[in-house]
C-alpha cells in the first residue's frame, strides 16, 4: 500500500512460522512467473503497486494511491526479444476510476521504452475459502523499491469493509503493497490488495476481480461525492499532522492517507485541494502545496475561498523563487477580487517593496489599508517608507491614484463581474496560461473512450447492442432520473444530471428534452 496509506494496512506479521524451503522456492517461482506484470507507481507525495493489463500501457491500481494531483512515475517490466528487464515511465496518464470501488485506471506512454509490457490475466473464478494466494507488490519493509511475494490463503470472502464484497485472505502485506495483485496458484488476478488491519489476528482485505470490467470505469471528477465524509477526513488529517509535529512520525504518514481519502470521496471539490493545499504550506511542503491550490482554482478560477487561495499560491511560488509568476498570481485575485483582497494586496506591497518599486509598493500598500486588512501597521510603514523614496512626479500619481481608488474599485468590481457572468475564467491571459499549464500537475485523460479497454486476455464479453438503440434509452432514462430529482426537490442535482447529458449527447434528438427540461429549473432558481 502506498506509503501514505499506512492506516489502511499496518504491517502484518506472520501467520505462521517461518517458511520451509519448498514454500519459499514456490514463492520464488509465483514471482517470476507474475512479477513481471507487477509495477511500482510513485510520486513525492508516496508510492504503491499495480497491475498490467494490455501491451497499450493500461495499469489498473487503488484509487486511494492515484488520486494525488502531483506528476507520478512508473516502474515496469519489459520484454525485448528473449530478454526481460526494467523500465521507466514518466508520461502517465490518469484515465479513470471505478464509480464505486476503491479502483483506478492509468495509462502508461509505451514508446518511453523499446520493450513490451507484459499483462497480467484476470481470474474469471470467484475467491474460495482456504484457496492459496500470492500478494505481489512493492512494500514498504523494502523502502517501496523491491518486489516482493508472499503467501497465505483466502480466509474469508464477502466481507463488509467500506462496502460489501471484500475477499479477506491471510498473506502477509505492508503500506506499498496498495493496488497489486493477489492471484491464485495459476498466476492469475483474483483480487486487488486495498485494505488491512491489525487487532488481535493480523489480516488483510481485497476487491475481487471476477466481475472486473473496465468499461464501468468513469472520469474522476464524475465519481459520486461525500463532501462530509471528505470535511471529516481532512479534520482527522489535521489532528494527526499535530501529533506528527510532536515527534510521532507514523502520524505523519497516516494523515497523508486520510488526505487522499479526503479527495477520493469529492474529488471534485475544489474547496478539498485548497484545504489539502493550506495544510501542506503549513508543514512547509511548498512543492506539493502547489500543485494541490493550482487544481482547486483549474476546478473553480472564480474560488469560492476568493483572494486567498491565490494568496496562498503566489507564496508556495515565491518559497519556489518564482517571484514573478507570484505576481502574476496576486494581480489575477486583485482583478478578479476588487475590494475583498486585502491579502493579495499585502503580499503585492511588500514584494514591490523589496524589489525597488516603490510606487507600486505605496499603491498596494493604500489599497490593502482601504480594505482594513489585518496587517495594517506593517501597511502604513510600507507605505510611509516608499513614498519618502519616491520623486516628485511619482508622488503625483501616488496623489492622483489616492484620489481615485475608490472610483477604480466600483469599476473592476464592474468589470469583475461581467467577465464571471460571461464565463470568463480568468482576468489575465499570462495568469490562465501559467495555471493551466502548470508543471507539476498530474495529467487526465479528456475524453476517454473506456469501451475500449480490456483488450486481448482481459476483455469483458460485450452486449451486442447497436448505439442507435442503446444511446436514446440512455438519454430519457438519465432525464427521467433528473426529474425525480426535481420532485424531491434537489434541483442542483435535476441540473447536473442534465447538464451531463447535453454535454455527453449535444447532437442527439432526445437531449432537447433535457435542456428543455434544464431552462425551466433555471428560471426556477
Amino acid at each position: 500500500m502506498t506509503r501514505r496509506g499506512l492506516w489502511r494496512a499496518l504491517p502484518l506479521l506472520l501467520l505462521t512460522a517461518l517458511p520451509v524451503p519448498a514454500q519459499e522456492a514456490e514463492r520464488r517461482n509465483m514471482l517470476e512467473k507474475v512479477g513481471g506484470s507487477v509495477v511500482s507507481i510513485r510520486n513525492e507525495e508516496g508510492y504503491g503497486s499495480g497491475m498490467v493489463l494490455d501491451d497499450q500501457g493500461t495499469i489498473l491500481t487503488s484509487a486511494h494511491v492515484v488520486v494525488s494531483p502531483l506528476p507520478f512515475r512508473v516502474e515496469a517490466v519489459v520484454r525485448e526479444k528473449d530478454r526481460t528487464g526494467p523500465a521507466h515511465f514518466s508520461k502517465v496518464m490518469l484515465i479513470g476510476v471505478h464509480p464505486t470501488r476503491d479502483l483506478a485506471l492509468i495509462r502508461v506512454d509505451p514508446s518511453e521504452s523499446r520493450g513490451k509490457l507484459l499483462p497480467i490475466t484476470i481470474a474469471k473464478e470467484k475467491a474460495v475459502s482456504t484457496d492459496l494466494v500470492y500478494a505481489i507488490g512493492y512494500p514498504s519493509t523494502r523502502g517501496g523499491s523491491t518486489k516482493v511475494c508472499t503467501a497465505g490463503e483466502v480466509t474469508g470472502v464477502d466481507r463488509f469493509v467500506d462496502m460489501p464484497g471484500y475477499f479477506e485472505f491471510s498473506a502477509e502485506i505492508h503500506h506499498g503493497n496498495s493496488g497489486g495483485p493477489i492471484v491464485n496458484r495459476s498466476g492469475e488476478a483474483m483480487g486487488v490488495a486495498t485494505w488491512g488491519a491489525f487487532g488481535g489476528k493480523p489480516t488483510a482485505f481485497a476487491i475481487p476481480l471476477h466481475d472486473f470490467r473496465p468499461d464501468q470505469f468513469i472520469p474522476l471528477e464524475r465519481r459520486p461525492k461525500d463532501p462530509a465524509k471528505a470535511s471529516t477526513y481532512l479534520r482527522y488529517a489535521e489532528e494527526l499532522l499535530k501529533i506528527a509535529k510532536e515527534g510521532l512520525r507514523i502520524s505523519a504518514y497516516i494523515s497523508e492517507e486520510y488526505f487522499q481519502l479526503a479527495l477520493l470521496e469529492d474529488i471534485s471539490n475544489p474547496d478539498t485541494y485548497f484545504k489539502i493545499g493550506l495544510i501542506k504550506r503549513a508543514i512547509g511542503n511548498t512543492r506539493s502545496a502547489c500543485a494541490y491550490l493550482t487544481r482547486s482554482i483549474q476546478l473553480q478560477p472564480w474560488n469560492d475561498s476568493k483572494d486567498w487561495v491565490y494568496h496562498e499560491l503566489g507564496a508556495c511560488l515565491v518559497a519556489q523563487n518564482r517571484l514573478s509568476d507570484a505576481v502574476t498570481v496576486w494581480n489575477e485575485a486583485a482583478l478578479k477580487f476588487p475590494g475583498d483582497a486585502s491579502r493579495v494586496w499585502d503580499a503585492l506591497a511588500i514584494t514591490y517593496y523589496e524589489t525597488a518599486r516603490y510606487l507600486d509598493a505605496a499603491c498596494a500598500s493604500r489599497a490593502s489599508l482601504r480594505m482594513f486588512g489585518d496587517r495594517a501597521g506593517k501597511m502604513n510603514d510600507i507605505y510611509d517608507k516608499s513614498r519618502k523614496r519616491l520623486e516628485a512626479s511619482d508622488i503625483a500619481k501616488l496623489t492622483e491614484y489616492e484620489r481615485t481608488v475608490d472610483d477604480q474599485v466600483r469599476e473592476s468590481r464592474k468589470t469583475a463581474e461581467r467577465a464571471r457572468l460571461d464565463g470568463k475564467r480568468f482576468m489575465l491571459s499570462a495568469c490562465e496560461s501559467l495555471i493551466q499549464s502548470f508543471d507539476g500537475i498530474q495529467k487526465e485523460a479528456v475524453g476517454f473512450n473506456f469501451s475500449s479497454l480490456g483488450k486481448g486476455p482481459n476483455a469483458p464479453k460485450p452486449i451486442d447492442i447497436p448505439d442507435k438503440d442503446l444511446i436514446p434509452l440512455f438519454v430519457r432514462s438519465r432525464i427521467a432520473v433528473a426529474a425525480e430529482h426535481l420532485q424531491s426537490g434537489k434541483l442542483k442535482l435535476a441540473s447536473e444530471v442534465l447538464e451531463d447529458v447535453i454535454k455527453t449527447y449535444p447532437d442527439h434528438p432526445d437531449t432537447q428534452s433535457a435542456r428543455d427540461l434544464l431552462s425551466l429549473i433555471n428560471k426556477k432558481k
